[in-house]
């Protein structure tokens, strides 16, 4: 279960960056900044952003855990503002309660295994 909670996050985290960048690159309209340094850009905040974290994450690292629930829940308060669709709603809701699901708990060691039941 936790792999599983594991690799749905790289897929909701990384998905939305691959998304951006064949966007920016398929974009027709005008650019006042040459498309490749804009998604050089993009892709290095978005790596420094999400991915460090989910690497760490993957490594059982706290810190990683705890940097993406405050990023996630910061994009769905975001949403409240400047509203984007459902999907982009939706995609980020689940991504927080996988973070927040209790295998990924288990996993960083924020939560306590559970204990077989006793067996009378």
């Amino acid at each position: 279960m936790t792999r599983l909670a594991l690799r749905a996050l790289v897929v909701l985290t990384v998905g939305p960056l691959l998304v951006a960048v064949v966007g920016l690159l398929l974009s027709t309209h005008e650019h006042r900044v040459p498309v490749g340094v804009l998604v050089a850009t993009s892709v290095a905040v978005y790596i420094l952003l999400f991915v460090v974290p989910l690497v760490a994450l993957a490594r059982r690292k706290r810190w990683g855990w705890i940097l993406l629930v405050l990023l996630s829940v910061l994009l769905v308060v975001s949403e409240a503002f400047d509203f984007n669709g459902s999907v982009v709603l939706s995609l980020d809701l689940i991504r927080l309660g996988l973070l927040l699901s209790p295998p990924i708990l288990r996993y960083v060691g924020v939560a306590k295994p559970a204990r077989p039941p006793a067996s009378a």
